[in-house]
């Protein structure tokens, strides 16, 4: 699954007066390229390019193994995707809110540089850790 996360579809200004078009867009709210559920090359919604994706592509890019793919969620997959998104905003927000809890507790159980430290790192853990069931968001328009 890995090998999909390549660089967005390149621009194309042909036949539209010069305004720039991303992807190949037919439908309000679908484009075509790879669905990161089936990994089939189908129509569906984009997947937004946010830090995660962009590091990945990143790092893709400098090994010199992206492929170019459009991330998308096909309309089949998109139910199963939109509970997996939900669970890993979920963890998100509990992992999040362990963490600040702990350093809090830190904190205030000894008030010191070090459990300051301390905390921040173990929340910054606890965000990490949070990434385990990472899902990304789809644009739907």
């Amino acid at each position: 699954m890995a090998s999909l996360f390549g660089r967005q579809a390149e621009t194309k200004t042909a036949g539209n007066g010069g305004k720039r078009q991303q992807g190949h867009r037919r439908h309000k709210g679908t484009v075509s390229g790879v669905c990161i559920r089936c990994l089939k090359h189908t129509r569906g919604y984009a997947v937004a390019d946010d830090y995660v994706i962009k590091t990945i592509r990143w790092v893709k890019h400098k090994a010199g193994v992206d492929k170019g793919n459009t991330l998308i969620v096909c309309e089949a997959c998109l139910p199963e995707h939109k509970k997996k998104r939900g669970e890993f905003e979920r963890s998100l927000i509990i992992y999040g809110g362990a963490g600040v809890l702990i350093a809090i507790a830190l904190v205030v159980l000894n008030f010191s540089i070090s459990s300051l430290l301390t905390g921040l790192i173990l929340m910054l853990f606890f965000l990490i850790l949070s990434h385990l069931k990472y899902t990304p968001r789809v644009i739907e328009e």
